[in-house]
């Protein structure tokens, strides 16, 4: 992959003054979403074999040069497990995942490591708001550790899940840090909390209620194809409300271009804080591989 098309194209504006000031745009996402896109793809062989490659110290990054992250890591983990490597191959980033991100005292997963300091490998950030433990973060690596090593983390899943669990809002809705369609981040943590034992059966519930009572007449979430899959993939994993599953795949369907594809959308956001006052916001748009492996995976609930 070490030439691998950007998936994104990110568009970076300065915030202050009278209105945002359009500072560059630039292409990347050359590494994590392949993850989703090999997900979507599992027979897909050279790209799971590259991302093997493209690990660093076993886990990934969003592009080369940005520094791994747990969220980056596991959207690459999600691939590498559905095209079938096995789970001992990836105990490694599980142990990493754990080393340095995991905080304890939290019982959630952190987006950025405190040994981050002197370490170029390791992602930065640069706004507070980074800082400290994160949603995404604890659903998605709470959730690799289960698949990958149930045996050895079984108090850390444990307490990503009450983690996770605390921090569903009253609507039944979780929000993310990162993602802008607040349904990815439902089914995150949805997937997490319908792990063993049946502990969080009534999150899980308020979490179909509010999907079930935000769909448009027109079958979609928010109009969007991301929204729509990611609602439907929580749907089919709680096994709840099979006609508005139904009626989402339909809606998917229609918004196909033509071969199986879809127009992209937004994928990603975020800022950047500055010494000086300056706060750069970067607003990342999928250039449609992304997009189309939500709906690939949406559609694959239809067995």
């Amino acid at each position: 992959m070490s030439d691998a098309e950007p998936l994104t194209e990110a568009s970076v504006y300065e915030i202050g003054g009278e209105r945002p000031r359009l500072v560059r745009t630039r292409a990347e996402g050359t590494v994590a979403f392949y993850g989703l896109v090999l997900q979507s793809r599992p027979d897909d062989g050279a790209l799971a074999s590259a991302l093997l490659d493209r690990a660093v110290d076993s886990l990934w990054e969003y592009d080369r040069g940005y520094g791994v992250t747990p969220e980056d890591s596991c959207l690459v983990l999600d691939g590498l497990l559905a095209a079938g490597v096995p789970a001992r191959r990836l105990r490694a980033s599980a142990a990493r995942l754990v080393d340095l991100f995991y905080d304890p005292g939290a019982g959630a997963f952190r987006s950025l490591s405190e040994h981050r300091h002197g370490r170029p490998s390791l992602a930065r950030g640069r706004a507070a708001y980074w800082e400290g433990p994160g949603l995404d973060a604890t659903a998605q690596a709470g959730w690799a550790l289960q698949r990958i090593a149930a045996d050895a983390y079984p108090r850390q899943i444990a307490a990503c899940r009450a983690a996770v669990a605390a921090r569903q809002r009253e609507n039944g809705s979780w929000l993310s840090r990162w993602y802008p369609s607040p349904y990815v981040a439902t089914y995150y943590c949805a997937r997490l909390l319908s792990g063993p034992a049946g502990a969080y059966e009534h999150e899980l519930k308020r979490a179909a209620d509010w999907i079930g009572a935000e769909q448009r007449a027109d079958g979609s979430w928010e109009g969007g194809v991301i929204s729509t899959a990611a609602a439907v993939l929580s749907l089919a994993l709680l096994g709840r409300d099979p006609r508005r599953r139904e009626r989402g795949l339909h809606w998917l369907l229609r918004r196909d271009e033509g071969g199986g594809r879809w127009r992209g959308e937004p994928v990603l956001y975020f800022w950047f804080d500055f010494p000086d006052g300056r706060r750069l916001f970067h607003h990342s748009q999928d250039r449609g591989r992304i997009t189309t492996a939500w709906a690939g995976l949406a559609l694959a609930t239809r067995g």
